[in-house]
């Protein structure tokens, strides 16, 4: 009988079920999955996917030379490779690929979306899940169609907990990464107003977000979600497989109840304070207090308990550009929440920076992106609460701030993070929010600062 890569070389041929089959024979013999070229891929399942500015199909000869164990590609050069399985759409073999191995998993798998702290939530989530169960999550911020099926290819079959973390900008994506990932159970941090151009309004981005519940309560999965947030509550109904956190829920075991305070501590940091401790983040602002109470009622929901799940929070230092506090040289104290902006976000930063003890406050604040007709009045708005704010300055990147600089003269405008570099020396001594959507590249600035 021929070795399983000459069977279903052609992806359009034969019963794609059987296909799909064989190709996960050859993906568990692997060292796992790629869709990047410039990787180590040896012993690894090679990818070629096409993007808006390149197609990996056009490098199928320097992953073989690099070690691939097997490509899976468009390019019907490889017919007749015994190393390659040619398809109609390499993407799509990738999510057939993920839902496979999805199937041969038996963990649990939590889901989290939310317009703002997924991430941070994710990494806090699987720091306390870590302290009992073989933990995988996602990685950075690979939350789309792509990333959630690499994220679950990752898995070992021995994993007791997946995390993966969902985005999404358009109807329906949510969707269609639980028909990937199938998850058992589902967090949504909040919804905001981010991502309105694609979404269409705000009415839009909370059905988004509300396909997870949707997904759950379908598939008799479990609901984690804050109590307090009537946008979430009102969504789930009177589904009954819930599981709250801040608030006071009445269970007899107390798994539900997590409750807490945010106290920002002399040093800039966010303490939590409960009931009967307090929690010592390296986390700056008061919007990570629901980002740490739903990784604590997680691990509380599976056994456990602040013992543990304390110290896997107080140990997790942010180093992804989120929530940052980075000392400088210069004497300067620096806010660094620079991945993600959107109204939502934008305004909670300003809120703790504001209500903080920090002395000597100037902002950096790069332009939100995907607001659609929302666009100019966002930024009005935040414009507009700088000039009533104690700031000493206020530095504005981007055209959508500087559009309006002839209504908020008082502001310094620039085009670009590089030509902030300049007034680096400028600053000495101040706490300074840097605050932006990644786009803006805001985070090459704190160096200099």
């Amino acid at each position: 009988m021929p070795p399983p890569s000459q069977i279903f070389r052609t992806f359009a041929l034969g019963n794609q079920v059987v296909i799909m089959q064989e190709l996960y024979e050859i993906f568990k013999n692997s060292k796992g999955v790629s869709t990047d070229s410039r990787e180590d891929l040896s012993g690894k399942v090679f990818f070629a996917l096409r993007g808006e500015r390149f197609d990996a199909n056009d490098f199928i000869d320097q992953a073989l030379d690099k070690g691939a164990l097997h490509v899976v590609t468009t390019n019907h050069k490889y017919n007749n490779d015994p190393r390659a399985t040619v398809v109609d759409d390499t993407l799509v073999a990738l999510k057939e690929l993920a839902k496979i191995h999805r199937a041969n998993l038996k963990c649990d798998v939590l889901a989290i979306t939310g317009t703002n702290g997924k991430t941070t939530t994710k990494e806090l989530t699987a720091a306390v899940m870590r302290k009992k169960y073989r933990t995988v999550a996602t990685e950075g911020n690979h939350n789309n169609h792509i990333g959630v099926p690499l994220t679950i290819l990752s898995a070992p079959l021995e994993t007791e907990y997946l995390i993966v973390e969902m985005g999404a900008n358009h109807p329906g994506e949510i969707k269609a990464l639980c028909e990937i990932a199938q998850p058992t159970i589902g967090l949504i941090t909040n919804i905001g107003h981010a991502h309105i151009e694609g979404f269409g309004s705000f009415e839009g981005v909370v059905k988004t977000k509300a396909e997870l519940y949707n997904y759950l309560m379908e598939h008799d999965g479990e609901i984690m979600i804050d109590g307090k947030n009537k946008i979430l509550t009102d969504l789930i109904g009177d589904y009954f497989k819930v599981i709250r956190y801040n608030c006071y829920t009445g269970f007899i075991d107390g798994r539900g109840n997590v409750e807490g305070r945010a106290v920002i501590n002399k040093d800039g940091f966010l303490d939590v304070q409960m009931d009967f401790t307090r929690i010592y983040t390296h986390l700056v602002g008061e919007y990570n207090l629901l980002n740490v109470l739903a990784a604590i009622a997680v691990g509380r929901w599976y056994g456990i308990f602040y013992d543990r799940s304390i110290p896997a929070v107080e140990s997790y230092i942010p180093s992804n550009g989120r929530s940052q506090l980075v000392n400088s040289p210069r004497g300067n104290k620096l806010i660094v929440d620079a991945y993600n902006a959107n109204p939502t976000s934008m305004n909670a930063a300003l809120d703790s920076f504001l209500n903080s003890n920090f002395t000597n406050r100037a902002v950096i604040l790069g332009s939100m992106k995907e607001l659609g007709s929302e666009s100019v009045s966002s930024h009005r708005d935040i414009l507009s609460r700088l000039a009533s704010a104690d700031i000493k300055r206020a530095i504005l990147v981007g055209p959508e701030f500087a559009n309006l600089k002839a209504d908020f003269p008082d502001f310094e405008y620039v085009d670009d993070v590089k030509d902030i570099i300049p007034l680096a020396d400028s600053f000495s001594d101040s706490s300074i929010l840097i605050k932006g959507s990644n786009s803006n590249r805001l985070r090459e600035i704190v160096d200099y600062l």
